[in-house]
């Protein structure tokens, strides 16, 4: 079993670690710290063009009424 956690440095004290580590109770564990890079946020102005981008690009679409997108998505997603 793998749990990926990703934490401020500041934040990780004895609690974090302890409700980090409770699901592995009794199990030998590896701990690996990986220093991650801070992504930038995204440009409103540049997404918004992206998504109209996509509406473009799918305008003339036509999704049959029929289908259930939820259940499309969760099929996609186990």
């Amino acid at each position: 079993m793998q749990q990926p956690v990703q934490y401020e440095i500041e934040a990780l004290d004895d609690e974090a670690i302890k409700s980090i580590l409770s699901p592995f109770k009794g199990r030998h564990v590896r701990i690996a710290v990986q220093e991650v890079e801070k992504k930038a946020k995204p440009n409103q102005l540049d997404l918004y063009e992206k998504a109209l981008e996509v509406r473009e690009r799918f305008k003339n679409s036509k999704i049959d009424p029929n289908i259930n997108l939820s259940d499309l998505a969760n099929e996609v997603n186990l």
